[in-house]
């Protein structure tokens, strides 16, 4: 049983989710764009010279679009099975982009070769592009310059010698999201017609032309979803055999196809089972008291999507950027506590008149100047959001002043030695301002917290906060970030980094799992929390993507730690045995089911969007872009990823993850990568530098350093020990041993004690440590009344042990600021329970 609902209001809650879901793929999805082509009359005139590496062809063009999606060339001969070359320059001459185009067998030649580009240019600009033929010689058409009807072509040179008069015959396939006037009209439009079909449904139904009766939702569901699922489900297996669209291989159809089945079957059992008398539509008097609750887990989730911002930042405008965006969903986090009474003030009505007009003061002057103009606007939310804060925070210690109120009570040992730790930092800070920042965030966030009265969800929000934060990670990984075959064997997600990627992961699977056991606490059936279940095996999947030994390390110590405790805290003494395995094996068996599922997801969605980001720092040699086909071989396959992580994890199978082989694998032989490449990207492909970025700012040989399981740490270590003191250091790295300076200690004790001492150090280290059995001991009190305390231990012991091999422990750093946060309830006694 569920609840029931009329077949007309079911009719028009379908009709507006279609139209909402079709303006998502509009905006902000960007699914569905423009498309224009800017050709020429096409009229030959001749044929050219053999095109080669030693004798090229180029082109000048005016860009008639925002992006160029891809270019069909004209080839008059038989290149099946041959490599051209396609080069993309600015106007300075300076390489932008290139592609190695293999024809494919079953092209007809002569005839128009479909080669990707997928590169943003800037409208009415000019762009050279430079044509090779480089495994066999190309010969392409030419057009009568006077006699073309094309508006983008300019000056063409054959082998560095200019060509008067002639243009390559070739056509522009150009790309581009809709205006803010087209998104207006096409949700209008939407808007129209789902609300014309509402009418009509109503009208129906309203004169009795068709009966309204009530029928359950979860009919509505298999009515709605079943053929959906059916339809995308058939659609893909035949995408994936024999449309062959996402590669090719039996072992590759085999696991892509079962993956999707897996995945309908999952979905549809969702859809099928068995209800409680709760299921169906949430109701509305529920969601308006959970508001407060939801806008804080969102405010969370921004908060930690900041810090990923600030880790990824190159310069320090991008950590300035990142640092007020942190600022502002903090501030937003304590506004979403406040009660009716607090927001509707008189002062918060002044506030937010003077407010305003300071924040436009200054940002005024900077409005228009680049990176400067963004900041100082930033700063202009922070000082609305943030004097808002600190009005009512001053307005409520009046009002507990006057009323003689205290507040919750305080826990007065661990806030001695919470205050203790930043007054170590913030004393002995060697030039560091964070540590100020934090200890005033902390310090405004704990004295709310003992004043709000549902204070006991906060560990509730803030482990939503991080799962949603994961799923928008997710999101825009399958939009931006595709699996890599060659640049990145390790996914490394949103950053630019695998190792941050890990520890990110590591910190969303502590949430999931704390997420699963709260609600398998409550429920006590397996069946009841298989969505959680699959979120975890899709987080742990996502884990093992990035074959890190320090995510597996933080992740699989937190949760056996945690399962211990778990089970100790909630089994009778004979039962222990038996509940720790259960939970074990249902935990093993999520991932086990989803991997091949998340794997799958991973390889065909960025692949059919297209819109692959590329961060500065990553190389766009043989980089996925834009235009890159769905089959092409840029992309990871299961049996690639089977032998790196055998490589790389187990230690067992040929070595193929840090040589450049692999990359020589696109061609036919070494020579022809080399007679295509310049100079750095001879240095990027072939030298011991290659993986650059997946390796964070260390080359592929010292990442994989041989026999050296710590990845050269052990020696980074030894340095930081030599130059321990007792007040610390001003800057992060020391001297190493080859004449280079490390960035950080990789270890967040050595980096402490690094940065502000070996008495700040110490005491840190014990600080955390007793931080852990408190959380437990809070733990064993409160599980029954708030079992999400479970995160505190959860998120401590994932920090402590990915910091033994990362430097975490910064408040810019999603773990880092996450530590700080789950603290702040063991600063309060609770009751215990009867």
């Amino acid at each position: 049983m569920n609840q029931r609902i009329k077949i007309s209001r079911a009719a028009m809650y379908v009709i507006f989710a279609v139209a909402l879901i079709a303006f998502l793929a509009i905006w902000p999805g960007g699914l569905i764009k423009k498309t224009a082509v800017s050709k020429s009359n096409e009229v030959v005139a001749t044929e050219s010279e053999a095109v080669n590496v030693e004798h090229n062809v180029t082109q000048m063009f005016v860009a008639q679009g925002t992006t160029l999606g891809s270019v069909d060339l004209y080839v008059c001969n038989q290149m099946q099975g041959e490599t051209i070359t396609f080069r993309l320059y600015d106007a300075s001459y300076t390489e932008l982009f290139n592609v190695f185009y293999e024809v494919k067998e079953n092209e007809e030649l002569p005839g128009f070769v479909h080669i990707p580009v997928g590169y943003d240019l800037i409208v009415d600009q000019e762009y050279y592009y430079t044509l090779e033929g480089l495994s066999a010689d190309l010969y392409v058409n030419y057009e009568d310059t006077y006699e073309s009807t094309s508006v983008a072509n300019g000056i063409m040179s054959y082998a560095g010698e200019e060509v008067p008069g002639y243009n390559v015959i070739i056509r522009y396939n150009y790309t581009s999201a809709f205006s803010l006037l087209e998104r207006l009209l096409a949700g209008m439009t939407l808007a129209i017609v789902a609300g014309l079909l509402a009418f009509l449904i109503k009208l129906l139904f309203g004169k009795g032309v068709l009966k309204d009766k009530e029928v359950q939702v979860q009919t509505v569901e298999k009515v709605v979803l079943t053929p959906a699922i059916a339809i995308v489900t058939v659609i893909t297996l035949l995408c994936i055999f024999p449309g062959r669209k996402f590669g090719t291989g039996a072992v590759n159809y085999a696991f892509y196809g079962i993956s999707v089945l897996m995945l309908a079957a999952f979905l549809l059992y969702l859809i099928y089972r068995k209800r409680g008398d709760e299921s169906g539509l949430p109701d509305k008097n529920e969601i308006l008291k959970h508001i407060p609750h939801y806008l804080q887990a969102i405010c969370f989730a921004g908060l930690l999507w900041s810090c990923f911002e600030y880790m990824n930042g190159l310069y320090e405008i991008h950590h300035s950027y990142a640092v007020t965006k942190i600022l502002i969903w903090f501030f937003l986090s304590v506004i979403a506590t406040f009660d009716k009474k607090e927001i509707l003030h008189i002062g918060n009505l002044l506030w937010l008149i003077a407010g305003s007009i300071w924040a436009y003061l200054q940002a005024k002057p900077y409005i228009g100047v680049e990176e400067q103009g963004e900041l100082h606007k930033l700063y202009a939310y922070v000082i609305v959001v943030g004097g808002f804060v600190l009005l009512n925070t001053l307005l409520t210690i009046i009002r507990l002043i006057r009323k003689k109120e205290t507040g919750k009570q305080p826990n007065l040992l661990f806030f001695l030695l919470y205050a203790a730790l930043f007054a170590f930092m913030i004393v002995f800070r060697n030039t560091r301002t964070w540590p100020i920042l934090i200890a005033v965030m902390i310090g405004i966030f704990a004295f709310r917290m003992s004043v709000w009265k549902q204070s006991d969800k906060l560990m509730e929000n803030f482990c939503n906060g991080i799962i949603l934060n994961f799923l928008l990670m997710v999101l825009f990984s399958l939009w931006h970030r595709p699996f890599h075959y060659y640049i990145y064997y390790r996914y490394n997600m949103i950053y630019h980094t695998v190792t941050m990627t890990a520890v990110h992961i590591s910190l969303a699977m502590a949430a999931v799992f704390v997420k699963v056991c709260a609600k398998y606490q409550k429920t006590g059936k397996v069946k009841e929390i298989l969505p959680e279940l699959f979120l975890f095996g899709m987080t742990s999947s996502y884990l093992i993507f990035t074959l890190s030994r320090t995510g597996y390390l933080s992740a699989g110590l937190m949760m056996l730690l945690m399962l211990i405790v778990i089970t100790v805290l909630t089994e009778k003494k004979h039962t222990r045995m038996k509940g720790f395995l259960k939970r074990t094996a249902f935990l093993l068996a999520a991932v086990i089911y989803a991997f091949p599922i998340t794997f799958t997801m991973t390889r065909m969605i960025p692949s059919l969007i297209k819109d692959p980001v590329i961060y500065e720092i990553e190389p766009r040699s043989i980089s996925i872009v834009k235009g890159t086909p769905s089959d092409s071989d840029l992309y990871i396959d299961i049996e690639r990823f089977v032998k790196v992580f055998g490589s790389k994890v187990l230690g067992v199978g040929e070595d193929i993850t840090g040589n450049s082989q692999a990359v020589l694998q696109i061609e036919d032989s070494e020579e022809l990568l080399i007679a295509s490449a310049d100079t750095e990207e001879l240095f990027i492909l072939t030298g011991e530098e290659w993986y650059l970025a997946d390796a964070g700012g260390e080359s592929e040989k010292q990442e994989e350093e041989e026999h050296d399981v710590s990845n050269g740490r052990v020696d980074i270590f030894r340095e930081y020990i030599k130059a321990w003191n007792l007040t610390g250091h001003d800057e992060m790295g020391v001297p190493l041993l080859d004449g280079s300076i490390s960035a950080h200690a990789h270890n967040i004790f050595l980096q402490v004690i690094h940065d502000h001492g070996l008495i700040t150090g110490i005491y840190f280290i014990l600080f955390m440590v007793f931080s852990v059995f408190l959380s437990i001991r809070n733990l064993t009190e409160n599980r029954d009344r708030d079992f999400y305390q479970c995160l505190i231990p959860a998120v401590l012991i994932g920090f402590l042990s990915a910091g033994l091999a990362e430097w975490i422990f910064h408040p810019c750093n999603p773990f880092g600021i996450s530590v700080f946060m789950v603290l702040i309830p063991l600063l309060f006694r609770k009751a215990k329970n009867v």
